[in-house]
């Protein structure tokens, strides 16, 4: 789009405007260093033409802007100016141009260098940005606006306010680093919500950088099938696509420090970059860099020094190696222990938003809670009669909580109304959601959503070729009838486990992560029989590969995360030593008989015993320590099986007839390796390690009992610690061996 000759004299006036009377911006002793001279080939007055605002001149992201080098590479050079802004929050004044504020009025220098003429009417410099931040971005980036154009709207076409690139749709082309991605957030095929920048492709997922997401500049990462993606943009770039990967570049084998340049300066901020820390990948150490680095250390409790040694190298390559968890569980985020509103951000808001989404509402999980998580959070409440305020407080967390249990049991229809007519592509409603839910518990990685689209007529097409039925892709009675069937039952059988691992078949091939079958579901049941949170669903994903991954730590297998013929024979042997008499981690005696009474929305070990006792009386229950809607009906029907009050309330009369259920076993609170008698830490290995490690465990904190303390333990260990108010440090000390002791009921 060509600058109009008018907007330079109304820039003029701006610039005056917010010239005068600046404060200057303080950035701590950083602003003192003087960094080694290097050629900053950054455009910061590349077509068309500005000079930045003063607010911005003094800001942070700006500074970042300047320390980037570019390299030529479009693709690179795009996705690293829009890596230096990560951070920026859009203001309501012209004040609040550096990207400090916490505004919600589209101010932005964004809009400011965009100018007059944005959305083509001339009616102001501020309005949604997601689009002239991407154009801002390649203009910095000096990528010609032949390749990608100076769009104002989120939209494709020959319009000179879109982008003018090759579309792809969603499902057909598989995006590079520097691709556009356009959002459809009510996925009608009619509307163009929002763009961002690709930055890669992992696991089946798109990572991106994109402004006014939660009205900020942020890193998101989506499954390549998600309902809200719309397609992909593709600009005519020159030059290679993988320069984001870590595997591009040498490991560095020197200490990197501030004013480092070379590959392997690039090695560490890619990996920094695919460990969720945005770093530009351009090969020289600056203070941005050093920023993120040091948010890396803290993180996994490493000297905070900014300085990349043999310590940091070895954790930074074991955290890029690792599965990372799909981040659509809920269990990979740590529940809300404060009341979420508007505004708030943070891991726990993930949690709601994960909770959210697997309860079938729209919302991305990027840790803001912004308008779309209120709207959600509200439409959440009305369903479950709970105060519609939008406000995550106590009570409606623990109504997620309890609704979740039933989610991850494999309910299908509780939630959901069964079809009482035929659904078809196009149709929208919680009866499609319920055939959506089932798709996905018999196998189908599905999004919960209410609309059938592409994605729900392709899996219901594959369900009906397994089920012997017409395979047209519309969900009739007969459909229904199969939908309705537990995974390996007749749709009028019962089963006392349909989760069983003798419902399916022991796997004859090796299976590995993007699988799906039958045999799936085999080490799925086993690995759930052997006291993984796991759902039954016959697709290798994130969760399955790291639950596997433990399995074969605890049993001294080589942990790929692939269930080969020797992970197979270990969990054949799993199932023998439960049946046999081995040990079994979710045994009743392994947590304390309850000495107080247990209702809905209470929390604990003795929750545990109550759920563990019920499972060994057959019912179908997960050993969760949350007291939910599962665990009340559960309890009501042993009660009534035992002459008690159904009452969902366990009181000494229930927990007389629970202990009485199983031979009146009783917890002795304690855990077959020696507590601690020296300070633990990083390195340390033994029985004394795995007691911490179990420990852990048993109060939430991921840690496998293997008897290695490494960086997973100390993890652990930090959060536990910061979680009770102890110091921090990720040593076992007396204090903290105490207080592991006290939680866990040992004297």
């Amino acid at each position: 789009m060509k600058r109009f000759a008018a907007l330079a004299a109304a820039l003029v006036i701006l610039i005056s405007c917010v010239s005068a009377g600046v404060p200057s911006l303080a950035f701590g002793q950083e602003a003192q260093k003087t960094l080694p001279s290097v050629n900053h080939s950054i455009g910061v007055n590349a077509s068309p033409v500005y000079n930045p605002s003063s607010y911005y001149a003094s800001s942070v992201y700006y500074s970042n802007l300047k320390e980037v080098v570019l390299s030529g590479n479009h693709r690179l050079d795009i996705v690293n100016v829009a890596l230096s802004q990560v951070g920026y929050h859009e203001g309501n004044h012209v004040a609040d141009l550096s990207g400090g504020s916490y505004g919600s009025g589209n101010v932005t220098e964004y809009g400011y260098w965009y100018g007059m003429c944005v959305l083509g009417n001339g009616t102001g410099f501020f309005h949604e940005w997601c689009a002239m931040f991407t154009a801002w971005s390649a203009r910095q980036a000096r990528v010609p606006v032949t390749v990608v154009n100076n769009a104002a709207y989120a939209h494709m076409g020959m319009n000179p306010y879109y982008f003018n690139v090759v579309f792809h749709n969603r499902g057909t082309y598989t995006p590079r680093t520097g691709d556009l991605i356009i959002y459809d957030w009510a996925n009608n095929g009619r509307q163009w919500d929002h763009v961002g920048i690709v930055l890669y492709v992992e696991n089946g997922r798109v990572h991106t950088v994109e402004g006014n997401s939660s009205d900020r500049v942020i890193m998101r990462d989506f499954s390549l099938n998600d309902h809200e993606i719309q397609g992909f943009g593709a600009p005519f770039y020159t030059g290679a696509a993988n320069v984001l990967e870590p595997s591009s570049y040498p490991v560095p084998s020197r200490n990197l420090s501030l004013g480092a340049s070379g590959g392997d300066v690039k090695w560490m901020q890619a990996a920094l970059l695919h460990a969720g820390f945005p770093t530009p990948v351009d090969g020289y150490f600056g203070f941005n860099t050093q920023r993120q680095l040091k948010k890396f250390q803290v993180y996994y409790g490493l000297s905070s020094d900014g300085v990349l040694g043999p310590v940091g190298r070895q954790t930074l390559k074991a955290v890029i190696a690792a599965p990372r968890p799909g981040t659509e569980d809920p269990a990979n985020y740590p529940v809300p222990s404060r009341t979420l509103t508007l505004g708030c951000c943070g891991n726990d808001v993930k949690w709601l938003q994960a909770a959210l989404k697997r309860l079938g509402f729209t919302a991305s999980i990027d840790g803001e809670f912004g308008p779309r998580t209120k709207s959600a959070l509200i439409a959440l409440q009305t369903r479950y009669g709970l105060v519609s305020d939008g406000v995550c407080d106590a009570i409606t967390r623990d109504r997620i909580r309890g609704a979740l249990v039933g989610a991850s049991a494999g309910q299908t229809s509780g939630d959901y109304p069964v079809p009482t007519r035929v659904l078809k592509y196009g149709d929208s409603g919680n009866d499609v959601k319920w055939v959506q839910n089932a798709l996905k518990n018999h196998g189908f990685d599905m999004n919960v959503t209410g609309y059938f689209g592409d994605k729900t007529k392709a899996s219901l097409i594959t369900f009906q070729r397994r089920n012997a039925l017409t395979p047209d892709g519309i969900c009739g009675p007969a459909a229904v009838a199969k939908l309705k069937a537990s995974p390996g039952q007749s749709a009028g059988g019962t089963a006392a486990d349909p989760y069983a691992p003798s419902n399916f078949p022991v796997p004859t091939r090796v299976l590995r992560y993007g699988d799906n079958g039958l045999d799936v579901k085999w080490v799925q049941a086993v690995l759930r029989k052997n006291g993984f949170d796991m759902n039954v669903t016959g697709y290798f994903g994130d969760k399955t590969k790291a639950s596997l991954i433990t399995f074969q730590k605890r049993n001294g297998l080589a942990p790929d995360g692939m269930c080969g013929s020797a992970t197979t024979a270990k969990l054949k042997a799993s199932l023998t030593q439960q049946t046999t008499g081995g040990a079994d981690p979710l045994a009743p005696s392994n947590f304390p008989v309850p000495t107080r009474v247990l209702r809905y929305g209470d929390n604990g070990l003795d929750v545990k015993w109550v759920q563990a006792v019920l499972r060994k009386n057959g019912f179908d229950m997960n050993v969760t320590g949350y007291f939910g809607d599962k665990t009340r009906s559960s309890l009501a029907a042993f009660q009534q099986r035992n002459g008690l009050a159904p009452d969902g309330i366990c009181g000494p009369a229930s927990i007389a007839k629970l202990k009485a259920s199983v031979g009146g076993q009783s917890s002795e609170n304690g855990i077959a390796y020696p507590v601690p008698t020296r300070v633990l830490r990083m390195g340390c290995v033994g029985d004394d390690v795995k007691w911490l490690q179990t420990a852990l465990s048993r109060l939430g904190y991921s840690a496998a009992a293997d008897g290695n303390f490494g960086p997973g333990t100390k993890n652990a260990l930090i959060a536990f610690q910061r979680q009770k108010g102890l110091a921090a440090d990720g040593e076992c000390g007396s204090q903290t061996v105490a207080a592991l002791k006290r939680l866990i009921g040992i004297s």
